[in-house]
């Protein structure tokens, strides 16, 4: 989402090592901040090292086959082959929305495009045939993450709710949530500061960082900037 975890990770791991978890590994940069591709390929590099048997992962669908079905298309060469045309032949149109048509054409189904089924169907395809077994576990309709963080920052503390395990209630109720003002000064400061370009970017389109480095000009925090870009 742009900005930092809502509490230090070893807060974070030391609450979910208290709730019954065997360890917690991280993530690394730049993996952590990459699009749903790299970011899966990331995480199950970090599976297959430590000789994980199951990748269990949050789907809107959880549909495990429906995403197995969907990563074994999307790999395929002639769906690539002619997607490749499509793009070159529909420049005014969004690369998603013709991926999603012609998959419909091709596959008489919808492709699953929600935020964490496409990121399901990018672990399965890293997963390749490593001998590692992908599992969808549906979401519930529930409080967001995003819900849940707005609750910290409003101090309507979601710590004394009944859903919270006692064991780590102690442990949020005295730590200190990310300070998005000091990390708006952060990032503004470096984009009116530094010498950056846009070369050295992983993943960055053209034109883009210009933009980003002409708002920060005259925006004075983040969500501000993004906006304005």
């Amino acid at each position: 989402r742009g900005e930092g975890a809502i509490y230090p990770f070893h807060i974070r791991a030391r609450a979910a090592l208290l709730c019954g978890f065997d360890a917690v590994i991280e993530l690394p940069y730049p993996w952590s901040c990459s699009g749903a591709r790299d970011f899966a390929f990331g995480a199950v590099s970090l599976a297959k090292g430590i000789g994980a048997e199951k990748i269990v992962f949050g789907s809107e669908s959880g549909d495990t086959e429906l995403l197995k079905r969907a990563a074994r298309n999307l790999s395929s060469d002639s769906f690539n082959a002619l997607l490749s045309e499509r793009v070159l032949s529909n420049k005014g149109e969004r690369y998603a929305e013709i991926r999603e048509k012609l998959y419909l054409e091709m596959y008489g189904e919808a492709l699953p495009v929600s935020a964490n089924d496409t990121l399901g169907i990018e672990y399965i395809i890293s997963i390749g045939d490593s001998g590692i077994t992908p599992v969808a576990y549906k979401r519930i309709k529930n409080s967001s993450a995003s819900d849940i963080r707005e609750d910290i920052y409003k101090k309507d503390s979601p710590f004394e709710k009944d859903n919270m395990p006692t064991e780590v209630k102690e442990i949020f109720s005295d730590a200190k949530p990310f300070n998005k003002e000091k990390f708006s000064l952060a990032v503004i400061s470096y984009l009116r500061l530094a010498d950056i370009d846009s070369k050295n970017l992983y993943g960055m389109p053209d034109g883009l960082l210009q933009r980003i480095v002409s708002a920060a000009k005259s925006e004075n925090d983040v969500d501000a900037l993004i906006e304005k870009v």
